[in-house]
């Protein structure tokens, strides 16, 4: 599922968004099966690149990386996938979730505690 930062700066009711109306001038992830659709639909979308400059979006580069040099979308992603490190993520979910027992744990013993006081 690949996203782009874009802007849409037709005027109206935006129909395949729903009951949106434009322009939208800030700037908001979009997909790209949605952008393709909107831009083959007439609207008037534009890419807003890492360093600002606004690239209009058509039928023919609303999938591509439009950035000097770029190639497709897709290889772009996986490869920023392969790089990422999720060892610090997968610690935190670990820590998180052993936490999580221990609070239950806790809280168990703290109901037991005043249930039989009141008995």
């Amino acid at each position: 599922m690949e996203k782009k930062l874009i802007k849409i700066y037709t005027q109206g009711m935006i129909t395949p968004k729903g009951c949106l109306y434009g322009p939208i001038l800030t700037p908001y992830r979009e997909k790209t099966d949605m952008i393709f659709r909107l831009v083959s639909e007439g609207y008037n979308v534009v890419e807003v690149l890492e360093n600002g400059v606004e690239v209009k979006l058509t039928t023919s580069n609303y999938n591509s990386d439009n950035t000097p040099g770029g190639g497709s979308i897709k290889n772009e992603v996986k490869n920023e996938d392969s790089k990422k490190d999720t060892s610090k993520e997968d610690k935190s979910y670990k820590n998180n979730k052993q936490n999580g027992k221990q609070n239950k744990k806790n809280n168990n013993k703290n109901f037991t505690a005043d249930a039989v006081e009141y008995l």
